[in-house]
């Protein structure tokens, strides 16, 4: 989701993730690396109609999406029977402002779906 990216940052990655500049600042360079060594697509959205729209793809077998949980939730039932694996957003400074998740989780759901 946008709210990874740190507040003050103005590189516009929902509209293309190589706007990034990879300073480490906030975790979607460490999303970008993880989508380059492992070659899986990586995807930003600004909310959770835009990432239904790309989750809807027929040729997506599985998707690990990292959203607010109530967002998971939805998505997750909305793209039924597609497989999903969520990981809910931490929120130490409110709701869609410098969010941040748990990194280790991503890892280990893309080596098991790698696995597969």
């Amino acid at each position: 989701p946008h709210c990874l990216k740190i507040t003050p940052c103005n590189q516009k990655i929902v509209e293309d993730i190589n706007n990034c500049l990879l300073c480490g600042r906030c975790q979607i360079k460490s999303l970008i690396e993880l989508s380059r060594k492992t070659g899986i697509k990586l995807h930003l959205t600004n909310g959770g109609l835009m990432a239904l729209e790309l989750a809807r793809d027929k040729r997506l077998f599985s998707i690990v999406a990292i959203a607010c949980e109530k967002e998971l939730v939805s998505g997750i039932f909305s793209v039924f029977p597609k497989r999903v694996l969520g990981i809910p957003l931490n929120l130490p400074n409110g709701p869609c402002r410098d969010t941040n998740f748990d990194f280790k989780k991503l890892t280990n759901y893309i080596n098991f779906l790698l696995e597969k």
